[in-house]
This record gives structure tokens, C-alpha cells and sequence, in this order.
């Protein structure tokens, strides 16, 4: 005797269904949370302006800029009152101010496969907007030169304090040739210019000594060991 296959075949129909609208559900309730999608990399946004990529930066966004697989190029900065951004340890400036999240992206991208990378998958994101963020501050930014392994302009992360170890340490430490003994940072207060020689060696050896504070534009040497 021969039975119909029918209800079988209906019964499977309608549990794909079932399982199509939990798929569709699920997707649903991650955009309402505030998944997001660019580019094929997947991140947690922080409100509408951060997945519009044809939104425009401003002086003092605060955006994120990431490239897939380099974690150490992750970078977080306010864009600065000359329309620019720091990316360091490979990019100094490049200019994003006026440039929509996916023009900005298409620049970043350039500049690093120019010189540095084969192919870079960069993701802009915009994390606070400079239009409701009124207060937004200027960046403070000090300066390295010499006997480290990435000198040039560092940022101090905003709402906190870098000593000059600190500081060392944002400029990628020290050269094996450095001097560790005799570091200048030069300070500009008033019309004066001060200038302090500190043993940089003396602090890492001793975790009482007094740490030295770094300030906005100041300029830090550190010179070569004479031999």
C-alpha cells in the first residue's frame, strides 16, 4: 500500500517558515540595538550619524578610525581646528574636515597603501558629533624629538594626565641609542621659555621618584648617547 508524502512535505514547508521569520526577528532586533554593517565589518554603533557615510565632518567630531587586522593603527581623536586628523605611527595629518565619513575613509585608505600597506581595509566611524557637542575642546597635543622610535606630535587622551615616561612610551620608547639620562622637555610659560634636563633612567629605576608632568606644546629631546 502506498502513502501520501503530502502532510510530510507541508510539515517541512511550514517549519521553514517558522524558521525564516525567527531569522528576520533576530536581524531586526540587532539594527534596533544598533548593529550596522560597512563595508562587510561588522560594530556597535552609538546612534544614526555613525552608519551615515555620506554625513560631513566637522571641527571637533570625534571619530574612530580603524584598519582590519593592523590593531595597532587604531586611533580615537577630535578633529582639530585646521580640519585635520593624526594617525599616527605612519600618517602625521590628513585633512577631513568638509569630507563626507566615506570620502574621508577613501583618503585614509590611499595614504596608507601609498607607502605602508598592500591593500587596507579602513572603517571611519563618527562616535560624537561636533553639532551636539557644543563644548567640545581643542586637542592638547605635545611634541617628541630625537632618540625614540616614533617621534613627532602625540595627543594627550582627553581628561587625562601624561607624565614623562608616559610620554617616552607614546612615542614608541627609546632608541637603543638614546640617552636616557639627559631628556630636555622646553616649556613655553608666558614669555619665557624654561627648559628642564631630567634623568628619564632614574624614574624607571625607581617607582618613588616624582613624576614629571607633560603639558599641552610641550617639546620633548631626547638626544643620542655619546660614546
Amino acid at each position: 500500500m502506498k502513502y501520501s508524502q503530502r502532510p510530510a512535505t507541508v510539515a517541512v514547508i511550514a517549519q521553514w517558515r517558522v524558521l525564516v521569520f525567527m531569522v528576520i526577528g533576530v536581524c531586526h532586533l540587532l539594527q534596533v540595538a544598533g548593529w550596522a554593517q560597512v563595508d562587510g565589518v561588522v560594530g556597535v554603533t552609538n546612534g544614526p550619524a555613525n552608519t551615515n557615510t555620506s554625513y560631513i565632518l566637522n571641527v571637533n567630531d570625534l571619530v574612530e578610525v580603524k584598519v582590519y587586522k593592523e590593531d595597532d593603527l587604531l586611533t580615537k581623536t577630535r578633529v582639530d581646528q585646521d580640519g585635520t586628523i593624526s594617525l599616527p605611527p605612519l600618517i602625521r595629518t590628513v585633512t577631513v574636515s568638509g569630507r563626507t565619513i566615506a570620502e574621508a575613509r577613501e583618503v585614509i585608505r590611499q595614504l596608507y597603501e601609498k607607502d605602508y600597506l598592500v591593500s587596507a581595509n579602513v572603517l571611519v566611524t563618527l562616535l560624537e558629533s561636533s553639532r551636539t557637542n557644543k563644548a567640545a575642546k581643542p586637542k592638547l597635543k605635545f611634541t617628541v624629538h630625537g632618540e625614540v622610535k616614533k617621534p613627532g606630535i602625540i595627543e594627550i587622551p582627553e581628561g587625562e594626565k601624561v607624565d614623562l615616561v608616559n610620554a617616552i612610551a607614546l612615542a614608541g620608547d627609546f632608541t637603543p641609542l638614546a640617552n636616557k639620562r639627559k631628556v630636555t622637555v622646553k616649556r613655553r610659560e608666558g614669555d619665557a621659555l624654561k627648559v628642564y634636563e631630567l634623568d628619564v633612567q632614574s624614574m624607571l629605576r625607581d617607582v618613588k621618584a616624582k613624576p614629571f608632568e607633560v603639558r599641552p606644546g610641550d617639546l620633548i629631546e631626547v638626544r643620542q648617547t655619546l660614546f
